[in-house]
């Protein structure tokens, strides 16, 4: 079939035209490359967002546990003393 479309090429000069008037015609390794990358971008894209939630929820929750042990504390040595302790928990306005 090729021989017919190129005449008496050999395989590699039928192949390489017919190759070469495929790009031509249709642009398919940039469309095939665009693809792949666009794919690629979606996949990194998706794998760093859950890596920076997932370490967003753990660095929240280390901060709230500081928060609240600091309060603790604060709350504490105002019991020791016998000192009125009004001040609301780090949760309070999060409800």
């Amino acid at each position: 079939m090729l021989s017919e479309l190129f005449g008496n090429l050999g395989t590699r000069e039928a192949t390489r035209d017919a190759l070469g008037h495929l790009i031509e015609k249709y642009d398919w390794p940039n469309k095939l490359l665009e693809r792949v990358f666009a794919k690629t971008l979606a996949k990194a894209y998706a794998e760093g967002y859950a890596i920076g939630y997932e370490r967003g929820i753990e660095q929240c929750r280390a901060e709230g546990i500081a928060e609240t042990l600091e309060w603790v504390k604060r709350r504490d040595a105002a019991r020791e003393k016998n000192e009125p302790f009004d001040e609301s928990p780090p949760w309070a306005d999060k409800l």
